[in-house]
């Protein structure tokens, strides 16, 4: 059995602190990396794709997201990524990394944190 990895979980809570905020993926869903992000967006601009996270199932977005383990670990969670990949169309190119890059931010917080994601950095959110 694979240990468990920290990972985010998209969640509702704290949603309204920054007026645009918006939680389209559903509570506890596993949330990526936007697959590409909008050249010359800002984090406040128009798309959001700077400021949110992205559903592995729902493929919508979230501005906050909650620190959770994933009890599959890195398994798991590589096939959760890889899946969505393939149903959205997308090259399996990666992947490794985004893994890598999820466990190694969510390890900065405690489990239940609710966070926040702009421009590549996540922060914690007061409750």
């Amino acid at each position: 059995m694979s240990t468990p990895i920290p990972i985010f979980v998209a969640t509702s809570q704290t949603q309204g602190q920054r007026d645009n905020d918006f939680c389209f993926v559903p509570e506890g869903e596993i949330v990526t990396f936007p697959v590409f992000t909008c050249t010359g967006e800002e984090a406040d601009g128009a798309c959001g794709c700077r400021r949110s996270l992205c559903g592995v199932h729902s493929s919508t977005g979230t501005t906050t997201m909650k620190v959770a383990l994933l009890e599959g670990g890195r398994p798991a969670l590589e096939q959760a990524i890889r899946s969505s990949l393939r149903r959205g169309g997308w090259p399996q190119v990666g992947v490794e990394k985004t893994i890598a890059k999820i466990v190694t931010a969510a390890s900065q917080f405690p489990i239940g944190t609710i966070v926040e994601w702009r421009d590549d950095i996540f922060t914690a959110r007061k409750s």
